[in-house]
């Protein structure tokens, strides 16, 4: 199990990285805009991000993920 807690301290907005190690599995939750240091700790620790929110998963290659009450943009 990985798990890591970011902290963007001027903007105290919290976002997570949970990770399963023994699948090379991860999500990024309520990630900031600058992403490095997620991919960064992803390889470091053999994980491959695959689910994040809609808002950067255009500069990877992750599945979207949206709950019921979301309506994709048009």
């Amino acid at each position: 199990m990985f798990f890591k807690q970011y902290y963007l301290g001027c903007l105290s907005h919290a976002s997570y990285m949970v990770g399963d190690t023994s699948t090379g599995r991860a999500v990024v939750i309520d990630p900031q805009r600058d992403i490095e240091q997620y991919r960064v700790d992803a390889v470091a620790n053999d994980l491959q991000i695959e689910r994040v929110p809609k808002r950067i998963s255009t500069l990877t290659s992750c599945q979207v993920t949206l709950n019921s009450l979301t309506q994709p943009d048009r």
